[in-house]
């Protein structure tokens, strides 16, 4: 998968919480306790919950979870395509098309 910038990361966390105010205080009750006990920290815990809450509305909505995150994460249709085009190798492998 391409890798987003930590500027689209946090474009798509304010989105997916704005669309979810539960999440936000999921996001808020991670403590590094939780991370310490899993040998994580608390950004990456919240990065999981942030994908897992994604990936839900996605799947909920009949959508494919890769390409909302990068609808979501996309300035411009132009960005939009480039992330699609930098994905697609990865894909077509995966499902033993290359």
């Amino acid at each position: 998968m391409p890798k987003l910038t930590d500027a689209q990361l946090a474009k798509v966390t304010s989105i997916v919480v704005a669309e979810d105010p539960m999440l936000a205080i999921r996001l808020a009750t991670i403590t590094q306790a939780d991370a310490d006990i899993l040998g994580s920290t608390v950004e990456e815990l919240q990065k999981v919950a942030t994908f897992a809450a994604l990936d839900k509305h996605a799947r909920s909505h009949g959508q494919d979870p890769t390409d909302l995150l990068f609808i979501l994460a996309a300035e411009d249709a132009e960005e939009l395509a480039r992330l699609r085009e930098e994905h697609r190798p990865e894909s077509m492998k995966a499902l033993g098309l290359e």
